[in-house]
């Protein structure tokens, strides 16, 4: 595992790195906090209450809009991203598109918007008795629509 950097949430198991003289800037009580520099540390004989700030902060320039190193931003409603020194990174707010359902339980997956909502969903989209071979639908019971999100067999019941 790579040590984490200025602004990087450290823990026990994730350390800062200290040959950039990184130290874990802790949070209360937590046992998390975040990855602070060493040389403009307040009080360097207590570093669970130490504050620091790099010594380059290169904002971000992202859009057109400009933002500050460390701070957080959303360029649209499915990721959060976070500038640090010039350069940043994003996460994403929809993990669940990046996984279809499994063929066994959902036929031709497709990844659809919702409307009213960010993130898309899966949904099943219905077979035609040819495409599966007129047997796969048989003995199941679905909804009757275009796009099906449950089938559950007629033994179920």
């Amino acid at each position: 595992m790579c040590a984490r950097q200025q602004g990087d949430m450290c823990s026990p198991n994730a350390r800062c790195d200290e040959a950039k003289e990184l130290h874990c800037q802790k949070d209360g009580d937590n046992h998390t906090g975040i990855c602070k520099c060493e040389q403009q540390l307040e009080n360097k004989v207590l570093r669970s209450v130490f504050t620091c700030t790099a010594q380059v902060q290169n904002p971000c320039l992202v859009d057109g809009v400009l933002y500050k190193d460390g701070e957080q931003f959303q360029p649209d409603c499915a990721r959060t991203c976070t500038c640090q020194n010039g350069f940043y990174g994003c996460v994403t707010k929809c993990p669940q598109e990046s996984k279809p359902p499994s063929s066994a339980a959902c036929l031709n997956p497709q990844l659809l918007p919702v409307v009213g909502k960010c993130c898309k969903e899966w949904t099943c989209l219905k077979m035609e008795a040819s495409e599966a071979g007129g047997s796969l639908l048989d003995g199941t019971r679905g909804l009757e629509s275009e796009a099906l999100i449950l089938q559950r067999p007629l033994w179920c019941e």
